[in-house]
C-alpha cells in the first residue's frame, strides 16, 4: 500500500510576520485532519502553544479534514486570516484568529459554480495552493486553483463581511499550480505555474 500523502504532522506550513515583529506559523496534521497555528512574539522568540484552527478535533459537523493548501495573512491589528482546504468536502474554507479565539469559519467556495453559472459536470475540487491577503480597508482576497478545470480562481469578501464572490482569474491552458499573490497598496499581483498541453 502506498500513501499519496504521508500521514505526517507539520505538512503545508505557512509563515507570516505580525505588526509587532513576531511570527505566526500554521501547519496541517495529516494523521488527524487538523489545522494548527502558533505565534512567537519576536522573530527569535519561542512559539506559544498550538491553537486548533479547524479540523476533525473542532467537533463541528460542518467541517472535516482541514488544512491542506493553507495560507495566512496577518493584518495591522494582529488578526490572522487563514485560507485552507476541507479535504473531506473538497471545499475552500476561511477562518480568522484573534489572540487565541478562532472565529468566522466559513466555506468560501464549495466548487458548485465558477461565480457566474453552475458547473455542468457537478461540483469541482477547489482550494489547492491558496494565497490570501487583506487590504488596509479590510477586503479579503484569496487566489487558489480549481483543480478540476485547472484554472486560477479569485474569491473576495468585503470589509464588512457577508457573502464571498468568486470568479475565474485565469483560464488559459492548465493554470493555478502553486499560485501566489502579493499585495501592494490596493493592488494584488498574482503569479502561477502553468503548462500548455500540445495535441497531435
Amino acid at each position: 500500500y502506498v500513501e499519496d500523502m504521508p500521514p505526517a504532522y507539520g505538512l503545508y506550513t505557512s509563515l507570516a510576520t505580525t505588526p509587532s515583529g513576531g511570527l505566526v506559523v500554521i501547519w496541517y496534521d495529516r494523521s488527524a485532519g487538523n489545522l494548527y497555528g502558533a505565534e512567537a512574539s519576536s522573530a527569535g522568540g519561542a512559539f506559544g502553544a498550538p491553537i486548533l484552527i479547524d479540523g476533525y478535533l473542532a467537533m463541528d459537523p460542518n467541517t472535516g479534514d482541514s488544512g491542506l493548501g493553507n495560507s495566512i495573512f496577518v493584518d495591522a491589528g494582529g488578526t490572522w486570516h487563514v485560507a485552507y482546504v476541507d479535504g473531506a468536502e473538497e471545499t475552500l474554507r476561511y477562518a480568522s484568529v484573534s489572540g487565541t479565539t478562532v472565529s468566522g469559519r466559513t466555506v468560501v467556495d464549495d466548487g458548485a459554480t465558477d461565480g457566474t453559472a453552475a458547473h455542468s459536470d457537478g461540483r469541482h475540487v477547489v482550494g489547492d495552493d491558496s494565497s490570501i491577503v487583506v487590504t488596509d480597508a479590510g477586503e479579503v482576497r484569496i487566489v487558489y486553483q480549481d483543480a478540476t478545470t485547472q484554472h486560477v480562481m479569485l474569491a473576495r469578501r468585503g470589509a464588512g463581511g457577508g457573502a464571498w464572490s468568486v470568479e475565474v482569474l485565469d483560464d488559459m491552458n492548465h493554470s493555478g499550480f502553486w499560485v501566489s499573490q502579493r499585495l501592494t497598496g490596493t493592488q494584488s499581483t498574482v503569479v502561477t505555474w502553468w503548462r500548455q498541453q500540445m495535441t497531435v
